[in-house]
């Protein structure tokens, strides 16, 4: 009894003294992984080494303000831009400003919508080449 009374204070001498408390290294491990995750979508933000902030910056430059835009999807091959407006001309004049180059392709397609505005859709392809 007395070796185990004795090996019980040795433990509790040399027991390594607690630096932080279990919530904080919880929050500090869960802070590590979401900059890990951030970090990860921060690489996949140049698919195929397309700079999306270019693609959306060329979208949003010269857009009309009657065109509400819902939707941007990039893709290494096809860009697409949705979205809504009063006036369908503005949406055909757009189209016109885009420039992805001499490649891209840009077509437009329009949906008449029950309360007097359209959906429209953008869709830019290119041809076998670089961007």
């Amino acid at each position: 009894m007395v070796v185990s009374v004795g090996a019980y204070f040795l433990v509790a001498m040399f027991k390594p003294e607690q630096i932080c408390d279990q919530e904080y290294l919880n929050k500090a491990l869960k802070l590590v992984n979401s900059a890990k995750q951030l970090t990860t979508m921060a690489g996949q933000t140049r698919p195929n080494n397309i700079s999306v902030c270019k693609v959306v910056q060329t979208f949003i430059e010269e857009i009309p303000a009657n065109l509400v835009v819902s939707d941007i999807s990039i893709r290494p091959e096809q860009y697409i831009i949705r979205g809504t407006t009063p006036i369908i001309d503005e949406a055909y004049d757009y189209v016109k400003l885009l420039d992805f180059g001499p490649l891209a392709e840009k077509n437009l397609s329009t949906l008449q919508n029950g309360s007097g505005s359209f959906s429209w859709t953008i869709d830019v392809t290119f041809k076998k080449g670089k961007k």
